[in-house]
């Protein structure tokens, strides 16, 4: 496990802090625990009390109520406690009444190991038994070497089942599942809370999933799981839409006859809702505020006055629908426009004019093949799809599938290895595979009308520039987007790769081309944004800005990418992309300004200088509608106080990073969606999320932390 809590346990050497020393439990918590042999136990008062004994000694297990203020300062304490490496070996676990339970879900989001009913707490025999059960839990995960998120998840669920929240569950479950992928006993839990839920056909395809990759190490299980719930075999299983959970469809096409022909295969296929679009403008405006349908169907077109096909597929995809299935209907294409349907993962093509029998067949499979993938294509998409948006449980399960499949080229399998290699930062075994593969496919033969290769060429160039190949990189997507023109992921890629190295006249040239292909695209913008930003040219960044709908992100990765020149010893270049920012912040948005005058104070006070990072401060506070708006506050008010009396505060360096951390702040975010973000995790905290309450309620806790 993360943590050495078990091993002090065991040993008798923990030290544990009491925060209930107003309640009768406390007495009686003392006495078992000195009983089972545990001398290291030591009473606080308040939060306060815990933070100063800590400066002084050794506290590894905190044991709190939430009772009188406790309730209001401990999940605060708690949800900014392991920002600071120096508390990760520290665990807490709580003692809640019934009416206090409602917090657990954001207690574990934020660290929270345990919990215990405090009602309990008045009897010794009672904590005896739910203490030494908290040990036993800790020592089945410590012998099996689990992680500590299987200790915390295990007292989560507990709660979660009991109240019957079966969303907040399967989430759970799904995180555990993403994060430890090669654990198929994670895939019965998961399918547990969703037979629990009542969504049988999805409980039976994890369970299949657990079957193919345990072999018969989880027959038994699986038999205990199905007879506890039999209405997962009985259950009819419907039309083709029931049986895939396909709920609602979209459908672009203006010929009224194609419109006929596409409703009454989707009526037959038992799609419940069908939303329908003249033109892919129309389209657009709708989905960009909708949810993720389940499956779209659309021309290919391209007309004055609407935006093209390529153009909003690709919007599409950028939006973050990477698992939409898409099916076009095509007349003709040129090799060009096949290649982007191929990079945009189209996962299934129809001629027209269309006849009803074969669309039902065609739509019924891609569904099919979206859901439970068997072809090559489609298996190949949904690995790179559950990378990119974390399902990695989904992605090893149909690793297995494909390898095991021997009508694959090896060509393709050795694509599919650099794939899962480069996503787990190992740039040079994947640089390998993708040399062994573009060389092997050579001599394959492939039936594809589209030679498979643009994607090992892309991200062969993607390893190459993070080894340090930078030239070679670039020269390699240049010839990639002569064979893939339309695509703008290609030249975000060439963007980044040449402003890294220093040509920014390329880089400009790269958004320039973007543009000419869709100049509303929201990545183009964004990355014309940023690029204008980190080289001084407020005014266009400006012009950029203003046409976009939502600035956290941009914020967020320009706060970065400040903090990266800091680190790297650029703090002057660090400064004039702040500065840059704040001039090109239009006077609308009071509260990306107050974040990014504050986060340019901190600079100034990590750096020592006190007087500009005050003023900087005074700025930020002038933004009443900030959500910093306090933190500057107090910040200024601590700041004066402390020259007023002749101290010096001490403020927190930025931590320098790893080279590898500070690699990945300087590309700006637009060719790394296949890079697994690496993260500290602490029991279920960066796992399992929750929407937390009260975060402005944070301001006066965490004033030296940047805001983003």
């Amino acid at each position: 496990m993360a943590t050495t809590l078990y091993d002090k346990i065991a040993n008798k050497s923990v030290h544990i802090a009491l925060m209930n020393p107003y309640h009768e439990s406390r007495v009686a918590m003392i006495k078992v625990l000195h009983k089972l042999g545990y001398k290291h136990v030591m009473i606080c008062k308040s939060v306060r009390d815990l933070s100063e004994r800590m400066r002084k000694t050794r506290v590894d297990w905190v044991i709190s109520t939430l009772l009188e203020e406790q309730a209001i300062k401990m999940p605060l304490y708690l949800h900014g406690l392991y920002d600071d490496h120096m508390h990760d070996k520290l665990r807490v676990s709580y003692l809640l009444t019934e009416k206090q339970q409602p917090q657990l879900p954001a207690a574990f989001a934020d660290g929270l190991l345990s919990w215990f009913e405090l009602e309990r707490m008045e009897d010794a025999r009672q904590i005896q038994a739910d203490l030494e059960e908290f040990f036993r839990v800790l020592k089945d995960a410590h012998d099996s070497s689990q992680h500590e998120a299987f200790v915390a998840a295990e007292y989560f669920r507990r709660y979660l089942k009991k109240h019957m929240i079966w969303g907040d569950l399967i989430a759970m479950e799904k995180a555990l599942c993403n994060n430890f992928p090669l654990k198929p006993e994670n895939l019965l839990a998961l399918a547990e809370a969703h037979f629990l839920a009542g969504e049988y056909n999805r409980g039976r395809l994890l369970v299949q999933q657990a079957q193919q990759l345990s072999a018969e190490s989880l027959d038994q299980a699986i038999d205990d799981l199905l007879r506890k719930f039999p209405k997962a075999l009985l259950e009819k299983q419907g039309s083709v839409a029931e049986r895939y959970d396909v709920r609602s469809a979209v459908i672009i096409e203006r010929d009224e006859r194609e419109v006929q022909i596409l409703r009454q295969a989707l009526k037959r296929i038992g799609v419940p809702t069908v939303k329908e679009y003249p033109s892919f403008q129309d389209a657009w405006d709708a989905m960009k505020d909708q949810t993720e349908p389940s499956l779209m169907i659309t021309e290919w077109s391209s007309r004055k006055g609407d935006l093209s096909t390529a153009q909003f597929l690709q919007r599409v995809r950028g939006h973050g629908f990477l698992k939409l299935p898409v099916i076009v209907m095509i007349n003709k294409l040129r090799p060009q426009e096949a290649q982007l349907l191929n990079d945009v993962h189209a996962i299934l093509l129809m001629q027209k004019p269309l006849r009803e029998e074969h669309a039902v067949m065609s739509i019924a499979f891609a569904i099919q093949q979206a859901r439970l993938p068997t072809e090559r294509k489609p298996i190949e998409q949904q690995i790179v799809n559950c990378l990119q948006t974390g399902d990695r449980a989904d992605a090893y399960y149909l690793r297995k599938m494909y390898h095991a499949d021997v009508n694959i080229p090896a060509s393709r399998k050795y694509y599919i290895e650099a794939v899962f290699n480069y996503h787990h930062h190992n740039y040079t075994k994947a640089r390998n595979y993708l040399i062994k593969g573009i060389k092997l496919s050579a001599t394959e033969k492939d039936k594809d009308e589209v030679k498979p290769n643009l994607d090992k060429t892309v991200l062969l160039a993607k390893c190459l520039f993070r080894l340090g190949d930078k030239s070679i990189a670039i020269q390699m997507l240049e010839k990639a987007r002569e064979r893939s023109p339309y695509n703008i992921a290609i030249l975000m890629a060439l963007m980044e790769m040449n402003y890294d190295v220093g040509n920014v006249t390329q880089a400009n040239a790269a958004i320039e081309e973007a543009e000419k292909i869709d100049a509303g695209n929201a990545q183009v913008i964004q990355a014309g944004a940023k690029l204008s930003l980190l080289t001084g040219r407020t005014e266009q960044a400006a012009q950029f800005l203003a046409h976009m709908d939502n600035l956290t992100e941009i914020i967020t990765r320009m706060n970065n990418q400040a903090v990266s020149f800091i680190q790297s010893g650029d703090f002057q270049k660090g400064i004039e992309l702040y500065l840059s920012a704040i001039k090109s912040l239009p006077p609308k948005e009071p509260d990306f300004l107050g974040v990014v005058y504050y986060n340019l104070a901190l600079a100034f006070l990590r750096n020592e200088e006190i007087d500009p990072g005050l003023e900087h401060l005074q700025k930020s506070a002038t933004f009443s509608e900030s959500r910093v708006h306090r933190r500057a506050v107090n910040l200024s008010k601590r700041i004066e106080e402390s020259k007023a009396a002749g101290k010096k505060l001490k403020f927190s360096k930025m931590v320098s990073g790893s080279d590898e951390d500070r690699e990945s702040y300087k590309l700006m975010g637009l060719m790394d969606e296949l890079v697994a973000q690496r993260h500290l995790s602490v029991a279920l905290r960066g796992l399992y999320r929750v929407d937390g309450v009260g975060v402005a309620a944070l301001d006066t806790e965490s004033a030296e932390k940047e805001a983003s």
